[in-house]
């Protein structure tokens, strides 16, 4: 949703509002894309006494490493396990594999870092746009009802993906969604010459709920539309944990921390005290003691799912995950976000802030190891908490760095081949599920025999992929367009 807020220019707290510059970015922060300005933010080195405002390159910029490992192959990086699958006795392809796949049961990857590092920039997205528009004076109303919008669209997002793509009117129905993601209200200002409150609710929540509303009522009406469906798809499960996470962070930096420990603690405790059936098998490694209650194939989360989907109505029977996700994962996401909105409001503080959120990463770490040390699993799949901690952890680090890296003055320009990546994240991420195999046939047809009959054919494909859509993301950067949620 694109509701248009002024930009505002404090003077020793006294908000006073200014027409908005048609050559600024929006202001509004975004669930997959970051901020584009934080209102009153010293901390990211913004002027706010000349009223100019960047973006936070630390936060776009680890955004956009994320991407740039998505949009190649949303299967697994830059197609590193096809290599090794037609190598199988190189030692290199082999290791990248490892870690630009998703680990089988218990463990970490590189490739396992990309969902919890998306959550948690949601939640520094969160801390710094809500905790403003409080302080502008923004209706908490209006911020719940945006905030049900927001996981709405994302809810129907992550279904329309996974719907089987039969025809191209199909294959185009996200994009109905991403079409209420542009920013209508700052385009109808430039081109009318004035502001509208009630021109900017009608186009940036109305419409946009009438629009969602409208595509629900349509795959209601008949399940068969969505396959053997289910709500373990990255958008939709944030979509389930952004809601929930709102109405948990509270004010400052402990809040946060302590509802996501009581979330995580919570989420734990139910799946040690449920018992697993004695029916259904395990598939893969069998964990033994406390771990027993993590099983893939015979856990908590599995009850839940074959439950909720004989409740549901389907056009086809509920297939279990063969991978082990299941739809009670928003659960711990909800921490992540959590973490994520300590972060942000720790990045705003005077002190120094790299040691702060240095210092929340350790922390997360630390509980991480010993909940391991304790017999929980480190399994991503079930988003153990363990894992969750652990991860989180990382994630952090790697924000210190980016932020060490980028926000030191004069340094933003070189963040750039990633700022525009992470400022669409949201776009290239549905253009990746949905159209990358047309990229990869144009290769095809343009490179001929020298792509198709190349022994480096999978890597080549990723990154004529790559070099496509990132060109695309510094076009639609360029000329001011970002779709934001």
């Amino acid at each position: 949703m694109a509701t248009n807020y002024h930009r505002l220019h404090r003077t020793r707290g006294h908000p006073l509002q200014w027409p908005v510059d048609a050559r600024q970015r929006d202001i509004d922060h975004t669930v997959i894309g970051h901020a584009s300005r934080a209102g009153n933010d010293t901390a990211f080195g913004h002027d706010v006494s000349s009223g100019t405002h960047q973006r936070i390159a630390s936060v776009d910029a680890l955004r956009g490493l994320v991407v740039l490992l998505l949009i190649p192959d949303v299967y697994g990086g830059f197609s590193f396990y096809e290599m090794s699958r037609r190598h199988p006795d190189d030692p290199v392809w082999g290791a990248l594999a490892a870690q630009f796949t998703h680990v089988p049961w218990q463990g970490l990857s590189l490739w396992d870092m990309v969902m919890p590092a998306f959550v948690l920039l949601v939640g520094v997205s969160m801390a710094l746009s809500i905790d403003r528009r409080l302080r502008d004076g923004v209706p908490r109303g209006e911020l719940v009802a945006h905030a049900l919008l927001r996981s709405l669209m994302l809810i129907v997002l992550g279904l329309l993906i996974q719907m089987p793509r039969d025809t191209v009117g199909r294959e185009l129905l996200p994009y109905v969604v991403l079409a209420c993601a542009l920013p209508w209200s700052r385009w109808l200002e430039r081109w009318t010459g004035r502001q509208s409150e009630a021109r900017d609710r009608v186009v940036g929540l109305l419409a946009p709920a009438l629009v969602v509303c409208t595509l629900l009522g349509w795959l209601a009406s008949d399940p068969t539309r969505l396959g053997n469906y289910d709500f373990t798809q990255i958008l939709t499960q944030m979509g389930l944990a952004y809601l929930p996470a709102l109405a948990l962070m509270g004010r400052g930096v402990r809040m946060p921390l302590i509802a996501a420990l009581s979330v995580l603690a919570a989420y734990g405790i139910a799946f040690v005290a449920y018992t697993p059936a004695a029916d259904l098998p395990v598939r893969g490694e069998v964990l033994t003691g406390l771990a027993s209650h993590w099983n893939n194939g015979n856990n908590l989360a599995v009850a839940v799912d074959q439950w909720l989907f004989a409740t549901l109505p389907r056009g086809h029977p509920y297939i279990d995950d063969a991978h082990g996700y299941h739809t009670i994962e928003f659960i711990p996401l909800v921490a992540v976000m959590l973490i994520g909105v300590a972060a942000g409001r720790l990045a705003m503080e005077p002190t120094p802030r790299i040691w702060s959120v240095a210092q929340l990463a350790i922390g997360a770490l630390a509980i991480g190891l010993v909940l391991m040390l304790l017999n929980t699993p480190l399994v991503k799949s079930l988003w153990t908490p363990s894992w969750t901690l652990v991860s989180a952890g990382l994630v952090l680090v790697a924000l210190c760095s980016s932020m060490a890296l980028f926000d030191a003055p004069g340094r933003a320009w070189l963040a750039y081949p990633l700022t525009v990546l992470g400022a669409n994240a949201l776009l290239l991420y549905v253009v990746t599920n949905v159209h990358r195999w047309r990229v990869v046939l144009l290769a095809q047809r343009l490179l001929g025999d020298a792509l198709t009959e190349s022994a480096y054919r999978p890597l080549l494909e990723s990154l004529c992929a790559l070099a496509v859509f990132w060109a695309a993301a510094a076009l639609l950067d360029r000329w001011r367009v970002h779709l934001r949620l």
